[in-house]
């Protein structure tokens, strides 16, 4: 819960006051877009693994931009982009991590 607890924080400096728990569901519910991908991970082919991670990637991206863009925009409109980037650029790493550490082929 260190990746939801730092967006949390991250929310509450630029005076969004979301709860917690609101915050590791949005969060949680992102991650879902891994699960299909992950399996799809076993396919022996050469490109298709890393295609099936940035798919995922992207699908958590958009599903947490969709998710957190317009609350951000309405109430920190000057702050949402460089905010929105942070979160989309933390799920590439995260999906990067997933990738390298869990399936090396």
């Amino acid at each position: 819960a260190f990746v939801p607890l730092l967006l949390w924080a991250a929310l509450r400096y630029i005076n969004l006051p979301l709860p917690f728990i609101q915050t590791i569901a949005i969060y949680g519910y992102s991650l879902v877009a891994f699960v299909p991908f992950t399996f799809l991970n076993f396919i022996p082919a050469s490109a298709f693994p890393w295609l099936s991670e940035a798919a995922a990637a992207a699908a958590s991206v958009v599903f947490l931009l969709k998710a957190l863009g317009p609350v951000v925009t309405e109430k920190a409109p000057t702050q949402a982009v460089p905010f929105l980037a942070a979160v989309g650029a933390v799920q590439v790493a995260l999906a990067l991590t997933i990738k390298l550490a869990f399936f090396k082929n």
